[in-house]
């Protein structure tokens, strides 16, 4: 990018250097740095950044080559035939709380039947959290989840970061996507695999196919289609759905708990206690509170609960199964953990799952 002549306040040479010192949570460190620059010009800072994750790609690409002789080698690939069963039966187990998530991996560990036919995965919906114990993180297997509203200022940095990171440990960088944006911003890291999300509102054959043409390693359907709807993507594989867990009824950037208590957002009232709204019926609604962007979910009050309906979503070619734990229905979340972590057999899982008692199933569309 050519320089321009600043009309105001030129590029100086040692914000050029603070700019592209920036390594922290890459495998680099910066020993020898010159620069070369006439006086009263300007670059765009975004620019500077732009040339550091560069470098750093390049320079982390080359870490990730164990075996250079075999670069350049290539072979014919085989597309299988997709009949929306391949793969090992995934059960991905989403938290909220960090506390809660090691308290329950914690648990996990120690009773773990070591022989299944389906794998346990976790992930985290606090990027704070995540970021703050992203080594520990990486080291336990688990996954970070971005949020359903972010901006690409928010996120690029962390994910950038955990790339790295993940390089770092040998470990192959896996996240889910919440929102179809998302996708914009992830394609300059071409080593991040990704899900998509059942807030990606993957409706029908044509949006999956683009999901999946676009790099996903599998995709959530959409919790608004109804069980005869999912019978359309019978042939197609990778194919998850939510099966347990308060649903979402409302997202906004507007915090009730502020906005009521004290008038003003930053209050930090949300992490003393838990707070819900009652409507004129006495019915509950949880309000998930996001702390660091005065961000909230109303929550249905009622759980949804399609555990015992597994093998049936099995035959409609569903492989991935998810489940949300926010210490909501404490007792029942524990035995379900504790049901995935001494199972070995998926059949006898399913058998063994609270009983279905599901009469909220959102069949409509349009949920506000």
């Amino acid at each position: 990018m050519p320089s321009e002549r600043a009309n105001n306040r030129p590029l100086s040479v040692e914000r050029v250097t603070e700019q592209l010192s920036k390594l922290g949570g890459t495998p680099f460190y910066l020993s020898q740095f010159e620069v070369n620059m006439d006086d009263g010009l300007v670059i765009p800072i975004s620019e500077l950044n732009r040339m550091r994750r560069v470098l750093v790609d390049d320079a982390t690409e080359k870490l990730s080559v164990w075996h250079p002789e075999r670069s350049g080698k290539t072979c014919d690939l085989i597309k299988p035939e997709s009949n929306g069963n391949e793969g090992k039966i995934e059960l991905h187990l989403h938290f909220y709380s960090e506390d809660y998530l090691n308290e329950c991996i914690e648990d996990s560990y120690q009773v773990e039947h070591k022989e299944k036919d389906f794998d346990a995965i976790w992930f985290m919906h606090d990027l704070k959290a995540y970021e703050d114990h992203m080594s520990q993180m990486i080291d336990k297997r688990v996954i970070p989840v971005l949020p359903r509203i972010g901006r690409a200022e928010n996120h690029e940095d962390f994910i950038e970061r955990y790339q790295n990171e993940c390089a770092l440990q040998r470990v192959l960088p896996r996240i889910v996507l919440s929102h179809i944006g998302h996708m914009v911003y992830l394609k300059r890291f071409s080593r991040v695999k990704w899900i998509a999300g059942e807030t990606m509102n993957c409706f029908n054959v044509d949006s999956y196919d683009t999901f999946i043409s676009n790099g996903a390693e599998s995709v959530i359907l959409s919790t608004e289609l109804s069980v005869q709807e999912l019978g359309s993507f019978k042939k197609r594989s990778n194919l998850g759905y939510y099966i347990y867990g308060n649903m979402p009824a409302m997202v906004s950037e507007y915090c009730p708990v502020g906005g009521t208590l004290t008038g003003k957002s930053g209050c930090n009232l949300c992490k003393s206690r838990d707070y819900d709204l009652i409507d004129e019926k006495g019915m509950h609604f949880p309000i998930r509170c996001d702390a660091e962007y005065c961000r909230v979910e109303i929550l249905f009050g009622k759980t949804h609960n399609w555990l015992s309906n597994m093998l049936r979503l099995r035959t409609l070619g569903i492989r991935v199964f998810k489940m949300e734990f926010d210490r909501l229905n404490p007792v029942e979340e524990k035995e379900i953990l504790t049901t995935i972590a001494t199972s070995g057999d998926f059949n006898n899982l399913v058998k063994k799952m609270p009983q279905f008692n599901d009469n909220f199933h959102i069949t409509g569309k349009g949920v506000e």
